[in-house]
């Protein structure tokens, strides 16, 4: 019995030896890819500032703006910042937008609109840019010339009204109702698949980074009509006085 007790005490040890062991592992590896990720952007970034600069000097000016916008672009995607300005967010849905439209250069626009004494107003990170991206990913109708995405935020009496709107695909009733359904939802569970990945993505991140900052204060609704556009109109209201 006592040596039976003794192995079992052995080999437990063993295992909490090799679980450290590989625990500290992990922490190196982490650390070394920590510091991977500080040296790979800044060489990156001195890369593209190289490009863009010959591209100057070769007169080559559009491609210049194309390669500064990406860079600024990669420069905020990296940010470990959880929240941004109303105008930072919009001017990053801007820069994303231009990206995309360069490869279609006469059949989308685009256009921003911010209402003054909004600019500096606090939301999430990456709330914005989500909905402008399902539009270039899912939206544009590349056999028109007509193409057109804009977001507007509105100071209303008592509340911001933030309108994403496009005039696009749009999508099947089917659908809009399941994504109406999810956005209805204030308590958020998320699956796992067998890579451990979270299955929450897309508009749903959106609505979940909202009512995690907001609360109560936020909501959101979405209209759509097949071959006629999306329209994404989220509101906060302002907070009360007290």
């Amino acid at each position: 019995m006592i040596a039976e007790t003794t192995n079992d005490m052995l080999d437990r040890l063993e295992r909490n030896i090799h679980d450290i062991y590989q625990l500290e592992l992990s922490q190196k590896d982490a650390n070394m890819r920590a510091l991977q990720a500080q040296i790979n952007p800044h060489f990156m970034y001195n890369t593209l500032e190289f490009l863009r600069m010959y591209a100057v000097m070769e007169n080559q000016n559009e491609l210049a703006d194309i390669i500064y916008e990406f860079s600024s672009l990669l420069r905020n995607n990296i940010s470990d910042e959880r929240e941004t300005t109303l105008k930072q967010e919009v001017e990053f849905c801007r820069k994303y937008s231009y990206l995309c439209m360069v490869r279609y250069p006469k059949s989308i626009a685009y256009g921003f609109k911010i209402d003054p004494g909004l600019e500096e107003m606090r939301i999430p990170k990456f709330t914005l840019q989500p909905l402008v991206e399902n539009y270039f990913a899912h939206g544009v109708d590349h056999r028109r010339t007509d193409n057109v995405i804009s977001i507007k935020a509105l100071k209303k009496d008592g509340y911001v009204e933030i309108l994403v709107t496009d005039n696009g695909r749009g999508m099947p009733a089917e659908k809009l109702a399941e994504i109406r359904d999810k956005l209805a939802q204030r308590i958020f569970e998320h699956t796992v698949d067998y890579s451990g990945k979270r299955q929450s993505i897309g508009i749903v991140n959106v609505h979940e980074r909202f009512v995690l900052y907001f609360g109560d204060r936020y909501d959101i609704s979405v209209e759509s009509v097949e071959k006629e556009g999306v329209r994404y109109r989220i509101t906060i209201q302002n907070k009360e006085k007290g």
